[in-house]
Formats: structure tokens, C-alpha cells, sequence
């Protein structure tokens, strides 16, 4: 993850170098998608993110994206253009509790005995220094039938490295089953982070399978001074420490 970083980072320089006036799109969640779900009407390919210096989704801004094709595939893995962003914030279960993010979308479709496996990465940046991450949730929309199996890992690093979330995020589709949610609280308060999520899309070896849908949202609360102020009954209230799942 490290050397992926470098990577990034010197991309971030040299589009900032080119693009001295660049400004991060800003999200428009005027698009009703749920009943708790909102989003931006635009789908932004990674490349138009990175070079408008970001994607600025209420108090976080999403930067620094990349796509790897992991070996293995025999499917036919979709490019960075082939992928499709866009800004939503979701309320999970109805409480008024709203998280914001992105929300992810491709051609990930494969029959056997095919298999679509990549990499997404970029990072979160807390740009409103009051507000800190402290969870996020990873969620999917797919199905699978046969042998064919849908799913995404996702892993979490700090600024510095340090992996957040042991074991990984994983959600996924199979014949018979699902588990197509996965929230996690971190155990500590962060205003930037390094998400890394393993895509994969495998038709087995009888099967078939897909996935239509890839959301990223997080939480934050106010910065420690003013949580002081909160109290414990308002502390407890704001870490939301409470885990959801389908």
C-alpha cells in the first residue's frame, strides 16, 4: 500500500502543477435514489476527479483514485474510464443519522468460467477541521447463481499505514446467501484515510455473477474539545458505536 501511495501522491503533483486553477467537483445531492438514499445526478470517471483536484462531498473530499487489474482475470476487466462515481449521502436504517460517500459503478458481469478481480483505491480528507471519521460502511448491490460468486474487500489505512478494520470489510453475494453490508467503527478519530477495496466478480465453475452497485459512505463527529461539551450520554450519541448489517 505503501509504493501505491508514492504513486498517487506523485500523480496529485503533477495534475496540481498542470492544473494550478483546478477546484474539486462539487456534489450536487439533489437526486432521490431511495427512500434513504440521495445522490449526485453525475457519474464522474476517476480520471475527471483526479484532475479537477478531487471530489468534494460535503465535509470530505475524495482524491488520489487508481484502478489495478489483479492477475487472474479471464474475464474482461472494465478501465478506469469504464467506471462510473458518484457522490450520495445514506441514512442506513431510517434513523436520521445520515453518512456521506460515493457510490461506485461498472461492468461487472461475468459467466463461467470467468473472473473479473480489481482494485479501486483513493483517499478521504476531512476539509471542515471540526468534524473527524470515526466508522464507515461499505455495502453492495448484486447476485450470484451456480457457483458464482460477487463480493468486495475493503481495507482502511491511516495516513500513516496502520491498518484499521482486522479482519478486512467483505461483503458478497452466492446462491443462497448474502451479506451485502458491513459496517465498521475504527476505535479512534481520523480526518484522513487511504481506502484500498478488492473487486471481484467470479462465475465459478457452473455459475454466474454480478454486481451493479459498490457504496463507501462514512460518519464523523465534532473535534475532541467539543465533544467535551457533549457530555457522556451526547458521546455515546455521536460515536454511533453500533454495527448494522443486512
Amino acid at each position: 500500500m505503501a509504493a501505491a501511495k508514492v504513486l498517487a501522491l506523485v500523480s496529485v503533483i503533477v495534475l496540481s502543477a498542470c492544473l494550478a486553477n483546478a477546484a474539486p467537483i462539487e456534489a450536487t445531492l439533489s437526486q432521490q435514489i431511495a427512500g434513504n438514499k440521495w445522490a449526485d445526478p453525475t457519474y464522474y470517471e476517476f480520471a475527471a476527479i483526479n484532475e479537477a483536484g478531487g471530489y468534494q462531498v460535503g465535509d470530505k473530499l475524495f482524491t488520489n483514485f487508481s484502478l489495478t487489474v489483479t492477475s487472474g482475470n479471464t474475464g474482461n476487466p472494465p478501465t478506469p474510464s469504464a467506471i462510473g462515481v458518484k457522490a450520495v449521502k445514506v441514512d442506513w436504517d431510517n434513523t436520521g443519522q445520515w453518512e456521506y460517500g460515493l457510490l461506485f459503478t461498472g461492468p461487472w458481469s461475468v459467466v463461467a468460467p470467468a473472473l473479473v478481480d480489481i482494485v479501486i483505491q483513493f483517499k478521504v480528507t476531512v476539509t471542515d477541521q471540526t468534524s473527524w471519521i470515526v466508522d464507515n460502511t461499505l455495502a453492495m448491490e448484486g447476485a450470484a447463481a451456480g457457483d458464482g460468486l460477487a463480493g468486495v474487500h475493503e481495507k482502511v489505512e491511516d495516513s500513516a499505514g496502520n491498518l484499521l478494520t482486522d479482519p478486512l470489510k467483505y461483503v458478497w453475494a452466492q446462491s443462497g446467501a448474502t451479506h451485502l453490508r458491513d459496517h465498521r467503527e475504527f476505535g479512534g478519530m481520523y480526518q484522513e484515510l487511504w481506502i484500498s477495496k478488492d473487486v471481484q466478480v467470479n462465475g465459478g465453475l457452473t455459475g454466474n455473477a454480478s454486481l451493479s452497485l459498490v457504496y463507501q459512505t462514512f460518519s464523523q463527529v465534532p473535534e475532541p474539545a467539543t465533544m467535551g461539551l457533549l457530555g457522556l450520554g451526547g458521546l455515546l450519541v455521536a460515536l454511533r458505536r453500533r454495527r448494522r448489517a443486512l
